[in-house]
């Protein structure tokens, strides 16, 4: 399925602002604070790269560290020994639902998907898959 610009743009938005709610004391594996770095893969556009220093508060709180806009509320949030899963809605900039998940190998790496569904206000229904996998760099 091809998409518009407009809907690809607003699904890029959302992925790379993303919605990883999870806390890190729930985890066997304890991530680390420091400076790490993030790609973020999709079928529609080449990987994402960001890198960024977390603080051992932004790792209780991974929606900072990975893809929470204020705009998004995670729902059905399932911790395990190692990640979590859970499910989303985001109403801005549109309505969208999807589940996600996030897995650490170490504290010093983790990777996850994010499946979202988006309605478009023509009545497109765009379906998009993001994986992403992190590490750790060192210190800030």
């Amino acid at each position: 399925m091809r998409h518009s610009p407009i809907s690809t743009a607003i699904l890029a938005f959302v992925l790379s602002t993303g919605s990883h709610c999870t806390l890190a004391s729930e985890y066997s594996v304890q991530p680390r604070e420091g400076r790490w770095e993030v790609t973020s893969r999709t079928e529609t556009a080449p990987p994402q790269v960001t890198r960024a220093c977390f603080s051992k508060q932004d790792m209780r709180q991974l929606h900072v560290v990975a893809t929470g806009t204020a705009h998004c509320e995670i729902r059905n949030y399932h911790p395990a020994a190692n990640g979590a899963a859970w499910t989303v809605h985001c109403t801005a900039p549109a309505a969208i639902d999807g589940n996600g998940a996030i897995e650490f190998a170490g504290p010093d790496t983790y990777r996850g998907m994010l499946h979202l569904r988006m309605k478009t206000v023509s009545g497109e229904d765009i379906r998009i898959e993001n994986r992403f996998s992190a590490q750790r760099l060192g210190d800030c």
